[in-house]
């Protein structure tokens, strides 16, 4: 993460490990990177659902990813879905937010995205990732 942060100057870094996110602020901060990093589950939540974000890339990997997935969704989120477990685990309660908070899913896994590219135009607007 923190080559991530030296290249990319980022505005904020959330890290569920505390004691990673510490490490993280304090490297940072000896090469004056203002970069700032947040930690716990809550702040990956509330990074995914912040007003500046336009759209979100869900990438964490298993059921870690979650929530701060329904967070972005329900945040009417652009959600760049590059994990199965959502939709495999929860994929009615994700489907539901999509609608409910009009919100749009796209598949950037290589078989999600393999199977959405094959649809005609007209059943990819009509399917839930385009919602």
């Amino acid at each position: 993460m923190f080559e991530k942060c030296v290249k990319f100057r980022p505005h904020f870094a959330a890290l569920d490990d505390v004691t990673a996110a510490n490490i993280l602020r304090e490297k940072l901060s000896a090469q004056g990177i203002a970069t700032e990093v947040l930690a716990e589950q809550k702040a990956i939540c509330e990074l995914a659902a912040h007003p500046d974000a336009d759209q979100v890339m869900a990438a964490i990997v298993g059921a870690a990813g979650l929530l701060p997935t329904l967070s972005a969704i329900k945040a009417g989120k652009r959600v760049l879905l590059a994990n199965k477990e959502a939709l495999v685990t929860c994929g009615k309660i994700f489907i539901d937010a999509l609608k409910q908070h009009n919100a749009t899913l796209l598949p950037v896994d290589s078989e999600h995205n393999a199977i959405f590219q094959s649809l005609p135009p007209e059943a990819q607007q009509k399917s839930v990732f385009a919602h």
